[in-house]
């Protein structure tokens, strides 16, 4: 070494007197020594497509092993080839990042399992709902618990979604109503007569989004089954989904028994209807509309940030 600056001597604890008597070797953990030689004999030789920045661990004064950010530039000094190195401690740099992905890991750990186990006790609620049907004879009765549990189960399915997720914080939309649809299918098409079909973009939805949206499409299969293929009909439901960057439009349509022309969602008593209409205009700032034709399609448009 010909030259040092001074924040180079403060590392070392030694003084520009002593440099020549200092190796660069020496500073360096014997793990980077081999490739730091390398590297620099093959400079010095000409040789090309070598790295000019790789990081290396150093000896402080202390006899800290420090990770650095290492650059080297081919020079001339003195009319000799020489090479300028420019280390940067960034030791301290590298664990606050160490430490922070490790406590990002922690908290996604933290979060898949609340998922899961939010899932978990969803999934028994609807077991327990599951024994209570089958004990009861009343219809109605039998009809509003078979609606609370598809309800649950819609909500369950965001939570496993999200669990089974890599992000865990979103989930792809047509396969999360895929699964929603295929489980009201099974309880209210037991003779599967009817076929669902969701096509579009793929769009995903938050945790914020992806729960009260699974809510209504939950309500609005339920209804096509129920009212639009009352005589046992075969036919088709389908979901298609746009996506209009900052907003997703979503139709459900089905093909048959349409709904009176003088129904107005506002004026709707029942549950189905009030939870979607509340959902989508109160609670996400949406809209939704019936498109006439044959059947019954319903427009939903929701904004991605609600």
């Amino acid at each position: 070494m010909v030259y040092a600056n001074r924040c180079f001597f403060d590392f070392l604890g030694i003084t520009p007197e002593h440099l020549d008597k200092t190796s660069f070797g020496d500073l360096v953990c014997p793990e980077d020594l081999e490739r730091v030689k390398n590297y620099h004999k093959g400079r010095i030789s000409g040789e090309k497509d070598l790295p000019s920045n790789y990081r290396i661990s150093c000896y402080s004064r202390d006899g800290e092993l420090r990770l650095h950010d290492l650059t080297v530039s081919l020079i001339t000094w003195n009319g000799k080839p020489a090479t300028l190195n420019i280390l940067i401690d960034i030791e301290d740099e590298n664990r606050t990042k160490e430490e922070l992905e490790k406590s990002l890991h922690e908290k996604i750990l933290l979060l898949e399992e609340v998922h899961h186990r939010v899932k978990n006790n969803l999934a028994l609620i609807n077991s327990l709902l599951m024994m209570q049907i089958r004990n009861i004879d009343h219809a109605r009765v039998r009809e509003g618990l078979l609606m609370a549990r598809t309800r649950i189960f819609s909500i369950a399915a965001v939570h496993e979604g999200l669990y089974r997720s890599d992000s865990i914080s979103s989930i792809p939309a047509k396969e999360h109503f895929k699964k929603i649809g295929e489980e009201i299918l099974e309880n209210y098409d037991p003779g599967h007569r009817l076929a669902l079909e969701i096509d579009g973009d793929d769009v995903e939805l938050s945790l914020a989004l992806a729960t009260p949206i699974s809510l209504v499409i939950n309500e609005l299969l339920i209804n096509a089954i129920k009212y639009a293929y009352p005589g046992g009909e075969e036919g088709i439901i389908s979901i298609s989904l746009v996506n209009r960057g900052d907003s997703i439009e979503l139709r459900l349509k089905d093909e048959e028994v349409g709904i009176p022309g003088d129904f107005v969602l506002e004026d709707a008593k029942s549950l189905g209807p009030s939870l979607v209409r509340n959902i989508i205009t109160s609670q996400l700032e949406g809209s939704i509309s019936l498109e006439p034709g044959k059947g019954t399609e319903w427009i939903i448009e929701v904004p991605f940030e609600s």
